[in-house]
């Protein structure tokens, strides 16, 4: 009987949005994390290639968000796909400010970009859960 509820407790916990949002958020991450060292490594400032991995992450986020982790079968795509890269284009350049600000403390531009989007994950989820894919009886449109 232990082992039925633990499993069921498990189970809840994998099938929540904020589980979801993880494992999407991870591998988003990973695809901005990548972006950002790959151009940055390139020759790109510390600025330009956040912006591109924000940019890259921020993409695959969308549909990624919008199809597993708040399974989202309402609304106009194209309504969502507007206040998402709406948020997203306040956030770029919100987390390039923290990058910087952390820049000041941490001399290194890999740790710095870690440790700056550490700052910026839990804004970026509460923006996305109650602004872009809100609950249908929330939705405006």
């Amino acid at each position: 009987m232990k082992n039925i509820c633990f499993t069921m407790k498990i189970s809840k916990i994998l099938n929540s949005s904020g589980s979801r949002y993880v494992v999407v958020g991870a591998v988003a991450y990973l695809i901005d994390f990548s972006s950002f060292v790959v151009t940055f490594k390139l020759g790109l400032s510390e600025i330009g290639a956040n912006i591109v991995g924000k940019v890259n992450g921020g993409i695959f986020g969308f549909f990624a968000h919008r199809h597993f982790t708040f399974k989202v079968k309402h609304g106009l795509k194209i309504n969502q796909a507007i206040r998402y890269f709406a948020i997203l284009a306040v956030y770029a350049p919100f987390s390039s400010l923290v990058l910087k600000l952390v820049m000041y403390i941490i001399h290194y531009s890999i740790l710095a970009k870690f440790i700056s989007d550490v700052i910026c994950i839990i804004l970026s989820y509460l923006l996305t859960k109650y602004i872009v894919f809100m609950k249908k009886h929330q939705n405006i449109h």
